[in-house]
């Protein structure tokens, strides 16, 4: 069983915002159902059993900076990305030199019941292993077109690509990580300069050790655009979250 968690907050969030260049915009930081996303974020990881909270920052990081320390209970800490404006990938292996258990792995701007990540924190993962949740309810899923599909054959992730032609799951952004997936993500970043969060998984998948987590009936939302808010502000009202 895992108590860290490490919440991805580093990126600019252009869809919702046009250029993002207003002072004053941080995706993590839109009020989604009454509460930022972040705090939302946060708040779901210690329902989920979550002891040690990591947000990795980049974009206007001093005001993402400043909700952390609004929010922090002594469970808290940032880790700053300086190169956010990269790839996803970029976010996770700055947290290398910090992280050296497995841990809970999420996006800010994913809003889900708090239960799919304690179910996924009482997990005892296998040495070199990724976990990650997925949602077999393809039919119900808000902007199927944005969403990262995932092929799953047996009890193994084969494929996770948001153009994936064949697929039979969605990638809901919640995931279990060992330790393993930094070396993995550092080769890509060794032959390119950049690693999204996909290309590190594609190498854990070749080993037959990327594994998936059906969340069942349990419900998730990403949000990228506006109406993606729109639609999890409604969600979160209908199921008192």
């Amino acid at each position: 069983m895992s108590d860290t968690a490490v919440i991805l907050a580093a990126g600019r969030g252009t869809r919702l915002a046009g250029s993002g260049d207003a002072e004053t915009f941080s995706k993590p930081l839109m009020a989604v159902g009454g509460k930022t996303m972040l705090e939302r974020c946060i708040a779901g990881c210690r329902a989920g059993g979550a002891r040690r909270i990591v947000v990795v920052t980049g974009f206007r990081h001093q005001l993402i900076e400043a909700e952390v320390a609004r929010l922090n209970r002594g469970d808290l800490e940032t880790v700053f990305n300086p190169a956010w404006s990269k790839s996803n990938g970029m976010s996770v292996y700055a947290v290398r030199d910090h992280v050296d258990v497995p841990f809970a792995l999420m996006m800010s701007d994913h809003v889900f019941e708090p239960s799919i990540l304690a179910d996924l924190l009482a997990l005892e993962p296998a040495a070199g292993t990724v976990t990650l949740a997925i949602d077999r309810k393809i039919a119900e899923v808000f902007d199927l077109d944005d969403a990262t599909k995932v092929l799953v054959e047996g009890d193994k992730i084969v494929q996770i690509h948001k153009q994936l032609a064949t697929y039979n799951a969605v990638d809901c952004g919640l995931f279990l990580c060992t330790p393993a997936v930094f070396p993995a993500l550092g080769e890509v970043v060794a032959r390119r300069g950049d690693t999204t969060l996909s290309e590190g998984l594609e190498i854990i998948g070749a080993r037959g050790q990327f594994l998936p987590f059906d969340i069942g009936d349990r419900w998730w939302q990403d949000v990228d655009t506006p109406e993606m808010l729109e639609q999890a502000s409604a969600q979160l009202a209908k199921r008192g979250l």
